[in-house]
C-alpha cells in the first residue's frame, strides 16, 4: 500500500457461474511473488452460491454483486468504477495468471509513462511455458480484454467500455479512444495468462451473434470519422450480412442492424470521432496482436471473398482488407 492506503494493483475479474474455474484465478493471484494488491470479484448475477463462497472463504476479497447479467463490458466497468489500485488486472474467470506475471506487468507500465494499455501472452492450459521469455514489448493498436491491464489514469480520462455492448468489440471502442488521447497500447510476449483458446469456446456459438453484428457497426457510427464512417460502415454491413448468412443467423442479423438504425440518429447527433491519425493509427497495428489459435469466422469469410475477387488479376497482391 502507499502513504494513501492504496494497493499498486488491482485484480478485477468479472464471473458468472463459474465458481470452480473462479477460485483457480484467485489461487492463481495468490501465487503471485506481490503483495501490493487486491482481488475484486464482480459477480455478474450467478445462480451457483459464488458471491456467498468468496465471503465465507475470502474475506479480504471485495465481492460486488451484481442484479443481473451485464455481460463483461458492464461487469469490468463495475470493476473500474470500484478499483483502487493504481493498475488495473483483467482477469477472466476461467484463465490464470503465470508466475510472476504481477511484478513484470508494473515494471513494463512504470518503464513508459504514456503505456496505457499491456496485452498479455496467451497459452493454453496443455502448452508448456517457453524456457526463455522475452523481456520487451512492442506497440499495436489492439488487446484482448481478459487478457490484459490498464493504467487508472488512462480509464479516468478516455472513460470505460459501453455499457450496453454486453459482448464483442468493447476493445476496439477502448482502443480507438485510447490512441485517440496519445496512450500507448502495447504487447508483452513475456507477462504469461492462462486462458482457453477463443476458436474454441466460440467458433460454434451463436447464442451471441447479435452483439458480433450489432457491435462493430455502432464502434463505426460512434468513433470513426468523416467518410471512414460511411465506408466502414458499408463495408461492415455487408461483410458482416455474409457471415450471418453463412452462419446461419440472418434474421439475428436484421435484428441487429434494426437497433442500430434505431440509435443511429441519436448516436450521430452524440458521436465524438477520433482523429483520422488515431484511426489510421488503429488499422496500422492492429495486426500487430498474436491471436494464438484462433481462427475467426468472419475474417476467413472476408479473406476468402477477396481471394476469389482477385483470382485472375495479373500481379494481385495478398495483403489483408482493413475491416
Amino acid at each position: 500500500m502507499d502513504s494513501r492506503g492504496r494497493p499498486k494493483v488491482t485484480v478485477g475479474i468479472v464471473t458468472r457461474n463459474r465458481l470452480e474455474n473462479l477460485l483457480q484465478a484467485i489461487r492463481s493471484v495468490y501465487a503471485q511473488e506481490f503483495d501490493d494488491l487486491e482481488i475484486l470479484v464482480v459477480d455478474n448475477a450467478s445462480e451457483d452460491g459464488t458471491a456467498e463462497t468468496l465471503r465465507r472463504d475470502y474475506p479480504d476479497i471485495r465481492v460486488i454483486r451484481l442484479q443481473e447479467n451485464l455481460g463483461c463490458p458492464g461487469g469490468r466497468n463495475h470493476v473500474y468504477a470500484n478499483s483502487r489500485g493504481d493498475y488495473i488486472v483483467n482477469l477472466d474467470d476461467d484463465g490464470y495468471l503465470g508466475d510472476g506475471t504481477l511484478g513484470r506487468l508494473v515494471e513494463t507500465f512504470e518503464s513508459d509513462a504514456s503505456i496505457g494499455i499491456v496485452g498479455l501472452r496467451q497459452l493454453d492450459f496443455t502448452e508448456h511455458l517457453p524456457s526463455e521469455l522475452p523481456d520487451s514489448c512492442w506497440d499495436t493498436g489492439l488487446f484482448r480484454g481478459g487478457m490484459s491491464a490498464f493504467r487508472w489514469s488512462m480509464l479516468e480520462e478516455i472513460g470505460v467500455y459501453p455499457d450496453d455492448f454486453f459482448f464483442f468489440k468493447e476493445e476496439e471502442f477502448l482502443s480507438l479512444k485510447a490512441l485517440d488521447a496519445g496512450w500507448r497500447i502495447v504487447y508483452h510476449p513475456g507477462i504469461i495468462m492462462y486462458h482457453p483458446l477463443m476458436e474454441k469456446q466460440h467458433s460454434t456459438d451463436r447464442s451471441r451473434d447479435y452483439y458480433l453484428y450489432r457491435n462493430p457497426l455502432l464502434v463505426v457510427v460512434t468513433l470513426f470519422p468523416g467518410l471512414y464512417m460511411w465506408k466502414y460502415l458499408f463495408l461492415r454491413t455487408m461483410s458482416y450480412a455474409i457471415w450471418a448468412f453463412r452462419r446461419g443467423s440472418f434474421q439475428v442479423y436484421l435484428r441487429a442492424i434494426g437497433a442500430v438504425v434505431a440509435k443511429l440518429t441519436r448516436t450521430l447527433f452524440h458521436r465524438h470521432p477520433v482523429n483520422p491519425v488515431a484511426l489510421r493509427r488503429y488499422f496500422a497495428l492492429r495486426g500487430r496482436l498474436p491471436f494464438p489459435g484462433e481462427k475467426s469466422g468472419f475474417r476467413q469469410t472476408i479473406l476468402g471473398l477477396r481471394d476469389r475477387r482477385r483470382k485472375g488479376r495479373p500481379g494481385a497482391s495478398g495483403r489483408s482488407m482493413s475491416s
